[in-house]
Formats: structure tokens, sequence, C-alpha cells
């Protein structure tokens, strides 16, 4: 299955010219260093990734494929990472072949099409159509990776080490904060002057307190105050706000971590994917919309972003939306 990056105007304008550059610049769009992978960018959409293994004899994948690129747009780079030198290039020759063929029906052009067996300064890239070659510079110095870290936003190692950033605490830790929680819901305390709670957390991380440092009656109250439909709501709109989500994101992912699967973890699991999509993080976002649904599958607000998400809702279009309600 395809899984999506958000968009970059930076990635677009280095695509054709600058085939090292833009490779380099792939860990950066997808938010780690992906391997054994298909990348398909999107000029001026988003970047698709799938994992290489098996899709070589799946009949249906290219045509997949051509369907979800076409909805994005009509130009697309592929670059195929991973692999051995010693093995041979016919089956993932064959794939690109048919890939390409299939998004010309599609109405897609194929402005490149690349292979790299690491991404790394100084390994080698070669065409895989036409006769063409380079050598890669330094991922960290692309300019993605610059425009990407004045987000706040850093390339993990690894697509594991992306997740283990989501994975909840020990079960001791969640055991106990939930029964805290089952006492907030009891007295209906959820509520309490949450907003100047949530302000203030969020100013003291931004100033440099550490987010692991919060206590568990900060995190549960917070937690608890955002199973409210107008709280969350008030924190959604506030996303629109570059400054605000970029501080923000740090006490939603520590609440990710810290909250027992319920309401609760849903939350600011939703409040982390919609600020990572704005951000241009899709990987990230669909991570985060993921752990939302895994912690309560009834919202059906996961849903719909979801969908939102699938079928070609770029960061640009999500922001008007937001901004459209906030005064």
């Amino acid at each position: 299955m395809l899984s999506q990056a958000g968009s970059s105007d930076t990635a677009a304008s280095i695509l054709i010219e600058e085939p090292g550059e833009f490779i380099a610049s792939i860990p950066a769009l997808l938010g780690f260093t992906p391997s054994n992978s298909l990348v398909l960018h999107v000029i001026d959409g988003p970047t698709l990734r799938v994992d290489l293994p098996g899709i070589a004899g799946h009949s249906g994948f290219t045509r997949h494929a051509a369907d979800v690129v076409s909805r994005h747009g009509r130009q697309v780079i592929l670059t195929a990472i991973g692999g051995d030198e010693d093995d041979t290039t016919m089956p993932l020759r064959e794939l690109i072949d048919r890939l390409i063929r299939d998004l010309h029906d599609a109405g897609v052009e194929t402005a490149g099409a690349w292979r790299v067996f690491a991404i790394a300064e100084g390994e080698r890239w070669t065409c895989l159509v036409g006769d063409c070659h380079g050598f890669l510079p330094d991922p960290a110095a692309t300019p993605v990776a610059a425009a990407r870290e004045l987000h706040g936003l850093q390339p993990y190692p690894s697509i594991a080490e992306l997740d283990a950033a989501l994975a909840q605490d020990p079960m001791e830790d969640l055991e106990r904060r939930a029964r805290r929680i089952t006492v907030l819901r009891q007295v209906a305390a959820c509520a309490d002057r949450c907003h100047e709670l949530i302000t203030a957390t969020i100013e003291a991380i931004s100033a440099g307190a550490s987010a692991e440092d919060l206590d568990d009656d900060t995190l549960v109250r917070i937690g608890c105050a955002l199973t409210g439909p107008g709280v969350l709501g008030q924190w959604l709109l506030d996303l629109a706000s570059e400054e605000a989500r970029t501080q923000s994101a740090v006490l939603w992912t520590r609440l990710v971590q810290a909250m027992p699967d319920g309401p609760e973890r849903t939350g600011p699991a939703l409040l982390l994917a919609v600020a990572q999509h704005l951000a241009g993080a899709g990987v990230q976002a669909n991570r985060a919309l993921r752990v939302a649904g895994t912690a309560d599958p009834s919202n059906h607000l996961i849903t719909l972003l979801s969908t939102a998400f699938q079928y070609g809702v770029t960061p640009r279009e999500l922001h008007k939306i937001l901004s459209r309600f906030t005064p």
C-alpha cells in the first residue's frame, strides 16, 4: 500500500535539474530515511512510498499507483532505493517500464526515474530510463532538509524509529493514569480551567521545559479535557497558526505516548496528525492518525481526516479550511 508524505515547493524546484539533490532530499520529504522502497514524488503534490519487495510481481500495483498519482498531479519522479549492486536490475526495470506506461495512460508524465542503493553522501545514483549517473550530496545539507529543520522537522534514521517516537509509556504508567482518568470522569472535572492549563503547558515547553517531565496530573487533565468536542475543536483551529502549531506539537506527541488507549489518547493523536500534515510531514501525520484509530475506532473525525489525506487535500488547502474558522 502506498504511504503518503506531504508536498514541498522546495523539492519541486530541484527535481529536473538536480537528480542527486532531489534523491538526497527524500529523507526530509518522508520524515525518515527509506530503504528497499519505491518513492513516487508528484511535482507540486505529495511524496508517496511503497516497500519494494513483492511489488515487482504484483500486476495490479502499477495501475493502482498510477490511479493514486493521477489524483494529485500530472508529473511524477520515480526513485528506487535499496537492493544490492550484484542484483539483476531487469525485474526492477520491468516494473518501472510498466509503471511508466500505466502513468502515461492515466495522463501522468514521468519526469525522471532513478535508482540508488542507499541514501547517504557519496552514494552513486543511476538512471532507470536512459544512461546517466551521479553522486549524492549530504542529505542533511539539502534545501528541503534546511526548510524542514526551520519547522522543527528532523528526519528519523528509519521508519522503525519514527514509529517508536509514538510508542506508549510502560504499562504500569498507563494503568496509573487510567485510574486517575476514571476519577476525573466521575467528578466531571475534565474541563476545569483546561484552556489555561494547556496554554501554560505549551508556553513552558516552548520556553525550554521538557515535555518528558510533565507530571501525571497535568498529562491526565489535558488528555481528559481534549475529549470534549469544543476543546478539541478550539485547538484544531489553533493549528492554522504556524507558530502555535510548532509549539504545541511537542505536547501532543507526549500525550500520545503518555495516555492509555481511549478518547484521551485519540484527541492529541488527531491534533498531532493535523499539525504534521500542515507542516508537510505526511508520513508522520498518517502514523498519528493510525494511533488515533487504534485508541478509539468510533471517532468519526478519524475517518474524515483519513479520507481527506488519502484523496489529496494538500497542507495548503487544509490550512485555508482551518483559517476560515479562525478569528
